[in-house]
């Protein structure tokens, strides 16, 4: 009998620590995604009014990938035209496009950037972070780098939970507007990423990481030029 107890051990230690992972992973993103109830707007007339020149007139556009083409994904084309319309409403002032531009070969921030000049919005009002490596990498750069200490997060809002339990997390005053303007080929397995990237963004408070860069102070008051690569553009 003794030996028998032995034998189906293991099978119930391993099955313990799965349905321990299970629930788990199910409170934490139960978590995540209380911290962004009433803080998702799909509409531009529904946003907070805030004075004129208020810090949540700062818009932060989360990169979400180009192509090989240096075409832009239509997750992020969706962002991107999110932000134009928010622009053009004067709900925000200053735009930052924080992206991944971590090899010579891919370029997502400038392809941001570029993408909001052919909308036609002025140079200054763009602000370029080349170090948004993750959602957690870009808000906190955006604080730290750029001193906004409001936002408006735009995003899909498979992605917005996250995004705001991160600036809550780091003391950040923000909302989100829903860049969700399609079906997404993609939708199901970016949903399921994002649970488990909600895991990630809780170790990431918990354990106080730090951005892989951070930089100079470029002040979200002055010309976006500043930040580019490019300053003679």
């Amino acid at each position: 009998m003794q030996r028998k107890f032995f034998l189906f051990r293991p099978r119930f230690v391993f099955l313990a620590v799965i349905l321990i992972s299970v629930i788990g992973i199910f409170g934490i993103n139960f978590h995540v995604a209380s911290n962004a109830e009433g803080k998702i707007f799909r509409e531009a007339e529904e946003l907070p009014q805030k004075e004129e020149f208020s810090q949540k007139k700062v818009a932060l556009v989360l990169g979400a990938g180009i192509k090989q083409d240096g075409s832009l994904s239509d997750v992020l084309v969706d962002r991107l035209e999110s932000v134009f319309e928010l622009y053009a409403l004067r709900k925000v002032r200053k735009i930052i496009v924080s992206g991944d531009n971590g090899s010579v070969n891919y370029d997502e921030t400038n392809a941001m950037r570029d993408y909001l000049l052919e909308r036609g919005i002025p140079p200054r009002d763009i602000f370029t972070d080349y170090a948004g490596f993750d959602t957690f990498d870009s808000i906190f750069r955006a604080q730290e780098i750029f001193g906004a200490d409001e936002l408006i997060i735009v995003s899909q809002e498979f992605h917005l939970p996250r995004a705001l339990f991160l600036a809550k997390s780091l003391g950040i005053e923000a909302v989100g507007f829903s860049a969700n303007l399609r079906e997404y080929q993609n939708a199901k397995k970016m949903r399921l990423r994002e649970t488990f990237a909600n895991v990630k963004a809780v170790g990431d408070v918990l354990f106080n990481s730090q951005p892989k860069f951070l930089g100079e102070k470029i002040s979200i008051e002055g010309d976006g030029r500043e930040s580019w690569d490019e300053k003679n553009f």
